[in-house]
């Protein structure tokens, strides 16, 4: 918790000083000596709260940087970097009442473990001035309102855009939610601290209309019972998510009970439970880090591994894949391989297969018509032979398409038929696209060459002919997730509907731990004694 809070006042260090530099000179906002006078006493803050914060992790014998930290600030900042009135909305109103909020919660679970010196900092040093620094940016969001109210509409220089935004709203209020549901990445969930929230000058009537979608269900009835599974969505019906909107060969990342016949626990269900009595299994750090990570993840990208032969770069691929956002991977193994646990999937990651779903087949063909019937593109990585053709740069269109691959080719040793490859560089990746990658002897077999739509090649300028499959794996996911972000904009890598993001938070949940799932059914057994919970007791680990 304290390396947590130390790397939060790192980032409000910079994002302080960044609003002095960013918006310092700029004319269109015109800002008084006063605004940077508040800003720079939050800064000063900050930078104390920061130093005296590291002081605690040192006495415990521990550094920033020692352990991993979520980046959600500076996120929120990169998503605001244009508009100052956004940047006051989300970071010093959203993100500064968020922190108000869990605030009293990490003092009594500080005091709880005995740590008194930082109970004490943070709540005699940490949390009152925390409360200055929200008022400071409800302050503003109230001001530059005004200000922009009073501009003459027939002035001799043109109204700024960020002024026009704000003439549209007839109270600061309205114009604060506009901003947040623009600029914001996540939901305001409870619990809030109400007296925090009024002692900051963060009028409710802002922000709570943001949150009232998001309120926790109602407690259900005592007769309440399971619904029968065709009544239970857990997600849109959309193939390219499958780990909960359908029965697969792994269990992967389905919630404990889902399968055919039975009625599944809800994701609703399982985070009410974790956000309510499972803080001992899983802290509210921990489910905000499943959340925001569920938020950011993609699955329009998939790598294949085709006929992987060693362990460790399995393992590879799935880190990266993690490491970058990627939702899922597909293994196509030999035929004779009669589950994933007898193949290289049982070394997958070390761990990172209970973040990445993986599913796997042996019948090529079945495994490619049913990725195109999910709406992906087919790609092979391919390295040309000297003298075949090359796409010219910029030509990402226009490829013949051969369809599915017949039965027949599934192990035809021909080779493919002279068609062009497409630098990784020159790929539209916002297409749904599985891509194909090769074993570590033979690479792509001929017979998935012949089926793919594409072909896609690494520049290599070097001498040698191959690289590592996990090497060529990772820079293609690399630059997959550049152009999704440079086409679509800081948010553009993910793709998931905020319904599945709840379900994906949900699973990972129940990943967490292996006793995770038998906690929750323990639960749901001593409120309601329902099946749901003897189908949560007898899922697989």
């Amino acid at each position: 918790m304290i390396h947590a809070a130390v790397h939060i006042e790192s980032w409000a260090v910079d994002l302080h000083w960044d609003c002095v530099a960013r918006w310092g000179g700029d004319p269109d906002y015109d800002l008084p000596l006063a605004f940077f006078t508040d800003i720079v006493a939050g800064a000063v803050e900050e930078t104390e709260h920061f130093l005296a914060l590291r002081a605690r992790l040192r006495a415990m014998g521990a550094e920033h940087g020692d352990f991993p930290a979520h980046d959600g600030l500076w996120e929120s900042a990169t998503d605001t970097a244009s508009s100052l009135p956004a940047r006051l909305a989300v970071e010093h109103c959203v993100h500064e009442a968020r922190g108000l909020d869990a605030l009293p919660r990490t003092i009594a679970r500080l005091r709880n473990g005995g740590d008194e010196e930082s109970a004490i900092l943070l709540e005699t040093v940490v949390m009152p001035e925390e409360v200055g620094h929200c008022a400071t940016g409800v302050r503003w969001i109230a001001r530059l309102h005004a200000q922009a109210l009073a501009l003459p509409a027939d002035g001799p220089a043109p109204i700024p855009a960020w002024a026009a935004g704000a003439r549209d709203h007839a109270d600061p209020g309205s114009w604060f939610r506009a901003l947040v549901r623009l600029h914001f990445r996540g939901d305001l969930l409870p619990p809030f601290n109400l007296e925090l929230r009024a002692a900051a000058g963060f009028p409710e009537e802002w922000w709570l209309p943001l949150a009232r979608e998001q309120q926790p269900p109602p407690p259900r009835p005592p007769s309440w019972t399971p619904r029968a599974a065709s009544d239970v969505v857990l997600a849109r019906p959309d193939a390219r998510l499958p780990l909960l909107a359908q029965t697969t060969t792994d269990p992967g990342f389905r919630l404990p009970g889902l399968r055919q016949g039975e009625a599944p626990a809800t994701a609703a269900e399982v985070l009410e439970l974790v956000a309510s009595s499972c803080h001992d299994v899983i802290s509210p750090e921990r489910l905000a880090r499943f959340r925001a990570v569920a938020r950011r993840r993609c699955f329009d990208v998939v790598p294949v591994l085709e006929n992987p032969a060693d362990a460790g770069n399995v393992a590879a691929v799935m880190r990266t894949a993690d490491a970058l956002g990627i939702g899922r991977a597909h293994l196509i193994l030999p035929p004779g391989t009669k589950s994933m646990k007898q193949g290289p999937r049982a070394a997958a990651g070390q761990g990172t297969d209970k973040w990445v779903l993986v599913t796997s087949g042996t019948d090529a063909s079945a495994e490619l018509a049913t990725l195109r019937a999910a709406g992906y593109r087919i790609a092979a990585t391919h390295v040309p032979d000297p003298g075949s053709p090359v796409q010219a740069p910029g030509a990402t269109r226009g490829l013949p398409s051969p369809g599915l691959m017949d039965s027949s080719l599934a192990n035809s040793s021909r080779p493919p038929p002279l068609r062009a490859s497409v630098c990784v560089t020159e790929v539209d990746w916002t297409v749904p696209t599985a891509v194909i990658v090769g074993n570590e002897k033979d690479g792509v077999s001929p017979a998935m060459l012949n089926a793919a739509d594409l072909l896609v090649r690494l520049p290599m300028d070097g001498l040698v002919e191959s690289l590592n499959v996990s090497v060529c794996a990772s820079l293609i996911l690399w630059h997959a997730r550049l152009d999704r972000l440079r086409r679509r904009g800081p948010n553009g890598h993910a793709d998931l509907t905020d319904e599945q993001v709840e379900v994906l938070t949900a699973a990972f949940c129940l990943r967490h731990r292996r006793n995770t799932a038998a906690t929750c059914a323990d639960l749901l057994k001593r409120a309601e004694g329902t099946a749901i919970a003897r189908r949560l007791e007898s899922s697989p680990p």
